[in-house]
């Protein structure tokens, strides 16, 4: 766990307060659709759709001295990326390519370092996430595709990964921490989904589609 660059602080300050509340709250969402239409004697298509989601959120207390009843420092993000492509093909000779790729690697982290000071509190919490706003990230792609002809080839890929992170933490050694109530907590929900369909009508039909879906999101409290 390490600051986002520049957030540090060269001077540790002191912060006394009855409560003190750090939140992050992070939107991010990426949407690619691709569409291609192609006749003729020989048609040839191609569609290449890439959506990629690198959204972070960090709610974090760094390099300060804080002194309160309650200290709570809450991350919350959500963002799907979703890549939907659609391609028509038809003619004597049909050929027809669609690559579609929906990539999460988003990051919310809600951290305490408490490397070089002190952290006095009645009720500590550090939540990435919480139970009524979970961590939320989504990877989808939707491929749809058609060939007519005396020879239709089609050729689809597509692959959805995610791999988000959620992490609710507490680091440092050369500090202190009084409280009387500790709680580090993660609730995040994620998935995957590659879809493919595809029809193909031609006395010469070869179809080959490639699904591939990677969910390798980690959790840490």
């Amino acid at each position: 766990g390490t600051a986002v660059e520049g957030s540090s602080a060269s001077i540790k300050g002191t912060i006394t307060a009855a409560g003190v509340t750090v939140t992050s709250d992070v939107t991010g969402i990426t949407t690619i659709y691709g569409f291609g239409v192609r006749g003729g004697i020989v048609a040839v298509n191609g569609i290449v759709a890439l959506g990629f989601n690198r959204a972070t959120g960090y709610a974090s207390i760094i390099g300060a001295n804080v002194e309160a009843s309650t200290i709570t420092v809450t991350a919350v993000l959500s963002g799907d990326t979703t890549v939907t492509t659609t391609g028509l093909i038809a003619g004597g000779v049909a050929v027809g390519a669609t690559v579609a790729l929906a990539q999460i690697k988003s990051k919310n982290v809600a951290l305490v370092d408490l490397t070089g000071v002190t952290i006095k509190a009645g009720t500590l919490s550090v939540n990435a996430g919480t139970s009524t706003a979970p961590y939320n990230s989504q990877a989808v792609v939707t491929v749809v595709t058609g060939t007519a002809g005396a020879i239709a080839v089609a050729l689809n890929f597509a692959i959805a990964i995610n791999a988000s992170e959620n992490d609710a933490k507490v680091v440092g050694t050369s500090g202190k921490l009084n409280a009387g109530n500790l709680i580090i907590y993660a609730e995040g929900n994620t998935r995957a989904y590659a879809i493919i369909a595809n029809a193909s009508v031609a006395a010469l039909s070869v179809n080959i589609s490639v699904a591939f879906a990677l969910l390798v999101s980690t959790q840490v409290a």
